[in-house]
């Protein structure tokens, strides 16, 4: 269930870094990049799935990085290691979390949510 309303993110001409901790209570991190790309995390079988691509990366991830500008979304995970960089189907400028799956989320740096 997400909290029901798209957060605009982006303003034009700019990239936008969201950085997501994982609430250490739940083993999915659930976002919707835009109306067509959802980012889930399974924490226990380490599955990221972007959009319509699936594939393995670390158990037990909490920290997240989504960088993106446009249609290209980078993800980093734990401070540094780059995941993947995608192309989204429409432009990101919306972003929303599926309620209590994140302790944090800060857009570039500024506190926007926290339980």
């Amino acid at each position: 269930m997400y909290d029901g309303t798209m957060k605009n993110v982006r303003q034009q001409d700019t990239a936008t870094e969201i950085q997501i901790t994982r609430a250490q209570s739940e083993d999915i991190l659930s976002a919707r990049i835009n109306q067509k790309t959802d980012f889930v995390y399974n924490a226990k079988t380490g599955e990221l799935k972007i959009g319509e691509e699936t594939f393995a990366t670390g158990v037990g991830i909490r920290d997240f990085s989504l960088l993106f500008d446009d249609v290209i979304l980078e993800v980093t995970a734990d401070c540094g290691t780059i995941t993947g960089i995608f192309e989204l189907p429409e432009t990101a400028e919306k972003f929303c979390m599926e309620k209590g799956s994140r302790e944090k989320i800060q857009v570039f740096g500024e506190e926007v949510w926290q339980p």
